[in-house]
């Protein structure tokens, strides 16, 4: 039977650094929100293109969203790419965060809300695996097989 033999410890490590490294993003993206303007933007088009592979079962969609919003009395189009349409309807009126030195450049907010998500996930992870003190019970574990083997080495019995 194959046994795959992992050290708890190990997992905490690369649960908290997963945990910083999603951090590190948050703060970069929380960071440059500041210089981003909210607006009201209208969708004006849902797209769905196809992206066909090499093989048959290679192909993969892509679904964008068009926004239209009026900022210093011009008109900008942006599009974005979306990962579902589900409740995005043409006409519909959503808020944006938008650059304004770049009102093409609109905030990926989905980007922060799942690194948000990321970070509580990990952390929630990370307190369950320490709660539990899989690193104790490893160390309790193996000293006591230590123990049983060194008792067994000075009790043998003769027959």
């Amino acid at each position: 039977m194959f046994r795959i033999n992992i050290k708890p410890y190990m997992v905490i490590r690369i649960l908290l650094i997963c945990a910083v490294v999603l951090a590190v993003v948050l703060a970069y993206n929380l960071i440059a929100f500041f210089k981003y303007q909210k607006i009201n933007a209208k969708i004006i088009s849902l797209d769905t293109e196809v992206y066909e592979g090499v093989g048959d079962s290679q192909t993969s969609k892509a679904h964008f969203v068009t926004y239209e919003f009026i900022y210093q009395n011009r008109l900008y189009e942006v599009k974005r790419q979306a990962f579902t349409k589900i409740g995005k309807h043409i006409g519909d009126n959503v808020v944006l965060w938008f650059d304004p030195h770049n009102p093409h450049h609109v905030l990926d907010s989905l980007l922060i809300y799942s690194c948000i998500i990321g970070i509580v996930v990990l952390g929630f992870m990370m307190f369950i695996l320490i709660r539990q003190n899989p690193i104790r019970k490893w160390e309790i574990q193996k000293f006591r097989n230590s123990e049983i083997q060194n008792m067994k080495l000075r009790c043998k019995i003769p027959i």
